[in-house]
């Protein structure tokens, strides 16, 4: 598929949300037969014939929606789709089965670091069970070592919280925690200072 331009008219008049640069590079590039090999790494390491199937007509769905959006990579085509300010009305109008493959799609494609939706997003659309597989398949010892210290009886209060928080920065900025520096925490704190859902977090 040829990649449309961002000087190109239908480009400049479609919806964007925020812009993300991230500081360490994600897949957001990859062909699409790149991002199904990698969909396999998060595969169990024998998955069933079903498991796979829905995984594969996953990805596939997805990047087919995506790509009826103009963009120079998978990160524009969802900015572009507007869906990045919709929160948990982000799903297009499709029948349940779609909608259910779709937001499978989406949780693929955030584990993988193929797209970046921002923090309010994330605080809105409720997509149970990223947060924990992306800590799984990205920095995984630097998580769980933090994970293990916020398990103590006096920090586990906001201990989900805090990894959560670590969660989206990383998912942000490509970086490992053991990476972040005062940036990056303001960032989050300027991105979430107007949103109530997310304030108890900075």
């Amino acid at each position: 598929m040829t990649r449309v331009s961002r000087r190109e008219p239908a480009v400049l008049t479609a919806p964007a949300g925020p812009a993300y640069v991230p500081a360490v590079p994600g897949r957001e590039h990859e062909t699409r037969r790149a991002l199904a090999e990698a969909m396999v790494t998060l595969l169990d390491e024998q998955p069933t014939h079903a498991e796979r199937h829905l995984h594969e007509l996953a990805l596939t769905r997805v990047l087919d929606w995506l790509e009826t959006f103009a963009g120079e990579d998978w990160q524009d085509r969802w900015l572009h789709s507007a869906s990045d300010q919709r929160g948990h009305g982000w799903l297009p109008d499709v029948p349940t089965a779609h909608r259910y493959s779709l937001t499978r799609g989406i949780r693929i494609l955030i584990v993988l670091r193929v797209i970046r939706p921002s923090y309010a997003w994330f605080s809105a659309s409720r997509l149970l069970g990223v947060y924990s597989q992306f800590r799984r398949h990205n920095h995984a010892a630097a998580f769980v070592a933090i994970e293990a210290r916020t398990a103590r009886a006096d920090a586990a209060t906001y201990g989900t919280y805090a990894l959560n928080l670590l969660t989206h920065i990383a998912i942000a900025t490509g970086k490992s925690p053991r990476d972040f520096d005062m940036v990056d925490f303001n960032t989050y704190r300027a991105a979430t200072s107007t949103d109530a859902r997310l304030r108890h977090l900075v």
